[in-house]
């Protein structure tokens, strides 16, 4: 359930729903902060196929949310990190705390009177809508990769619904999404410094979690209907086209009524539907992470009026699923697929700095808007990177000399300055088909007060993507006053390729770092 803005964002899911079954188809200034991996309207749109989808809100634009009212819809920033089964990570969003609600009684969650008088504003009409109330409330984080999918639906949708080059450090053309549920705790039980038992959940906040990571390489091509070979045929293949375009012109006819401002992805998905194909189809890779049982713990840092700090680490098992899908010789747009799946550890670990508004934000489902107590302290100075070498996704960079440096907004705790506060790492394909990610060693020193050296202890690959980042919280680097960062930055870079090597690659590429 999108909040504030239910009316439009209801008749947009319903219009989303009838096309389902057609088919539908950074450089770095050194004086100036980087404006990526940090969660923001512009990476979330960044990171999508705008082909293949609906813009739900109808107003998900920077405008709409520079400086305005909508500001404070924004979710709040994190990192997420896969290893396992699949290896990935690199920035996140954090969705506003939310609570799921075991019992009480029946009603709308999350609707508090801040979101019925915006409502009734909007409408110009009295609502008269029951709350839910009554038994027992659970803490719920959500955390996913910079998406428009996740953040106005809070799920991950189909695979081909993103398409980039590494939004935010993650592989390109992917997306994850974690719901994480404390088991026996709800948002008034949080305290700063405390542990809690949780399990990761689907987006209800109750049931296993489903399609947690999703990503995919290869070509997209339009997907003819089938020559019809019976009368029968020729009939249902009509029918589909004649239903497809009546469903399309119904839907710009309600986007052109409506008073919703038309931002860049408004309507496009139907736009541009060509109701003459059954679709699209992909040649290459997939992988999926399709569900698993992960539990762990999240330990609550800080509580402020306005965010909720911590840190989270969940284990076990999930099903994976690898496709290898090529053009088959059955017609064009037609694809064979040999599809492996089968229960892979894995391991899903991070930091949220999730809002903690009561009257702001909005939760997904059957979730409610929650807010946990304040810690009583001052609220604590935020240790900030402000310029970082190499730049974001930067190539061709030296093997032996990368030139990493890292600078902050104040001096640092020379203490803190250690190898564990900063990872590079990189992948290296392993036998059975999946991705290892192997850390590489570095050795860290101060430049002046505020900048940071990072120096591999032996040469980088060649013609490899790497991935730097920076941890954050007590493990991370510390100003000289003890300021932290909140949430890990991290982002990657491609080194040069030796065009004198003559040996062969012996450890091989990990497909999402190609």
């Amino acid at each position: 359930m999108i909040r504030p803005a239910p009316f439009p964002a209801v008749l947009a899911a319903v219009l989303y729903a009838a096309t389902l079954p057609l088919h539908a188809q950074d450089s770095c200034d050194l004086n100036a902060p980087p404006p990526a991996p940090v969660c923001s309207v512009e990476g979330m749109l960044q990171a999508i196929n705008p082909t293949q989808t609906f813009d739900l809100l109808g107003n998900l634009n920077p405008n709409a949310f520079a400086g305005g009212a909508n500001a404070d819809l924004m979710p709040g920033q994190a990192s997420l990190s896969i290893a396992g089964g699949v290896s990935a990570g690199g920035a996140a969003c954090a969705r506003h705390l939310a609570a799921k609600r075991i019992g009480g009684t029946e009603g709308v969650p999350g609707l508090d009177q801040g979101t019925i008088d915006f409502v009734e504003d909007r409408s110009g009409e009295s609502l008269d809508i029951p709350t839910a109330s009554g038994g027992a409330r659970r803490a719920v984080f959500e955390v996913f990769s910079p998406n428009l999918f996740s953040f106005q639906g809070g799920s991950l949708g189909l695979p081909l619904a993103y398409r980039h080059g590494g939004i935010g450090g993650w592989p390109r053309n992917s997306g994850a999404h974690l719901v994480i549920a404390l088991t026996d705790a709800g948002p008034g039980d949080l305290r700063a410094g405390a542990i809690y038992e949780v399990r990761a959940v689907s987006g209800d906040g109750d049931a296993d979690p489903s399609t947690v990571f999703s990503s995919w390489a290869g070509q997209i091509r339009p997907h003819p209907y089938l020559p019809p070979n019976t009368e029968n045929m020729r009939r249902e293949q009509e029918f589909e086209k004649h239903m497809c375009r009546a469903t399309r012109q119904g839907a710009l006819k309600t986007l052109e009524l409506s008073t919703i401002p038309q931002g860049a992805t408004v309507g496009r998905q139907v736009r541009e539907l060509n109701c003459d194909m059954d679709g699209v189809a992909q040649a290459g890779t997939r992988t999926q992470i399709l569900t698993g049982e992960l539990s762990g713990t999240v330990h609550i840092e800080r509580i402020t009026d306005t965010h909720v700090i911590g840190r989270f680490h969940l284990s076990g098992t999930a099903a994976v699923e690898r496709e290898r899908r090529t053009w088959s010789s059955r017609g064009p747009g037609r694809v064979d697929v040999d599809r492996e799946t089968g229960d892979k550890p894995l391991r899903v670990t991070g930091r949220f700095a999730a809002p903690n508004m009561r009257n702001m934000g909005y939760a997904m489902g059957m979730l409610e808007i929650a807010q946990a107590p304040t810690d009583g302290e001052a609220p604590a100075a935020r240790l900030r990177l402000v310029s970082h070498r190499p730049a974001r996704d930067a190539q061709n960079l030296p093997w032996d000399a990368p030139g990493i440096r890292l600078t902050f907004d104040r001096p640092l705790a020379p203490v803190s300055v250690t190898p564990s506060a900063v990872k590079l790492e990189t992948g290296y394909a392993t036998e059975d088909g999946g991705t290892e990610i192997r850390p590489v060693e570095t050795r860290l020193r101060l430049s002046g007060t505020e900048t940071v050296i990072v120096t591999p202890q032996t040469p980088l690959r060649d013609g490899v993507r790497y991935r730097l980042t920076v941890r954050a919280g007590a493990s991370g680097i510390h100003g000289a006053e003890g300021e932290q960062m909140a949430v890990d930055r991290a982002w990657g870079f491609d080194t040069m390729v030796d065009l004198d090597d003559t040996e062969p690659m012996q450890d091989g590429l990990a497909e999402h770092l190609v």
